[in-house]
């Protein structure tokens, strides 16, 4: 076994996270993104958060996408979120909530909250009730249900 495989296995897995985060940064660097001003910090998320609009729709949409798309590591996109005070795993969610939310109140007779989630991008029925409830306090069914029964 070649010596650098050797320590590599060595190696205790935060101190694995910790070489890859280093190498992260250093592309960053490379790239000119691992301290952008301000500005360009703005400018960056405001381009991220069109990205996650255009694309919620995709099943696939994450951070790592995300910033993929925006030749970013995640991390980087990770600083530029936290400036605003969120995460774009967060954005992503609460974004595809309220979608669901506003077409729920709007849905067609033969549309189920299934069908609605999974529209926005969700794969998991369960888990977007789940989060659909701890965000607004009612059931994404009891959301349907009123908006046919007023309708």
């Amino acid at each position: 076994m070649p010596s650098e495989q050797r320590t590599l296995h060595a190696l205790r897995p935060e101190q694995i996270a910790a070489y890859s985060e280093c190498a992260t940064a250093l592309a960053d660097l490379r790239r000119g993104l691992s301290s952008p001003d301000l500005s360009t910090r703005g400018a960056l998320l405001a381009q991220v958060r069109r990205y996650i609009e255009d694309h919620l729709r995709d099943p696939s949409l994450s951070p790592t996408t995300t910033a993929a798309a925006h030749g970013i590591s995640v991390r980087t996109s990770q600083l530029v979120f936290a400036e605003a005070g969120t995460t774009a795993s967060r954005r992503i969610r609460d974004r595809r909530l309220n979608a669901c939310y506003r077409e729920l109140t709007r849905a067609r007779p033969t549309d189920t909250v299934t069908d609605v989630a999974f529209r926005w991008g969700f794969t998991d029925a369960g888990h977007f009730s789940h989060a659909f409830t701890q965000s607004f306090g009612v059931t994404p069914t009891s959301v349907l249900t009123h908006a046919r029964s007023t309708g």
